[in-house]
């Protein structure tokens, strides 16, 4: 398989799980580019979240909505700011060697046309690898897609297997 696509609830370690495996490439000296999301928290608040690429670029992917934000981009009480995930992640897909990392493919992440394109692009290139992250019950088309692909190798993370699943992935991306 190909694709790498992990899937599980929010907050379950699949971000941790990511980190882990774009080290653990890095490491072996595999040519790999990606980005992963990043929880924003104040006072144990969480008020949005960042795309940070793993050549260590952040940016703003979503923030607590206020009453001056005019985002039209929203999900729950998060306005999304397109605008700044596209510059920090789009320049990505154009680089890609072998392996691209892709933390998360989710709601507000769709919301980019551009973004949704390169998804469409990269998950049917049989010379790109992807390690993805997708919510556990998410509807949206082109996640059910990605989990639907006969390239697509789905794992479920949970609180049972998130600490196991590192060795078990390497060898799979890798082959």
């Amino acid at each position: 398989m190909k694709n790498i696509i992990l899937q599980g609830l929010p907050g379950i370690g699949k971000t941790t799980l990511t980190k882990k495996i774009a080290n653990k490439l890095k490491e072996m000296a595999i040519d790999i580019t990606g980005f992963y999301t990043e929880e924003l928290r104040e006072n144990n608040y969480r008020i949005g979240f960042d795309v940070v690429t793993l050549d260590n670029k952040r940016g703003i992917l979503a923030r607590k909505s206020n009453a001056e934000d005019n985002s039209k981009y929203k999900v729950g009480n998060y306005s999304v700011h397109i605008e700044e995930f596209e510059k920090m992640v789009l320049p990505i897909f154009e680089n890609v060697k072998s392996i691209i990392i892709i933390d998360e493919i989710g709601k507000m992440e769709l919301f980019s046309k551009k973004f949704q394109a390169n998804i469409e692009r990269v998950i049917t290139d049989d010379n790109i690898r992807i390690v993805a992250t997708v919510p556990l019950k998410a509807t949206l088309p082109l996640i059910q897609k990605i989990k639907n692909n006969n390239s697509s190798h789905l794992i479920t993370v949970n609180a049972g297997n998130r600490d196991k699943l590192l060795d078990e992935i390497i060898p799979l991306i890798t082959k």
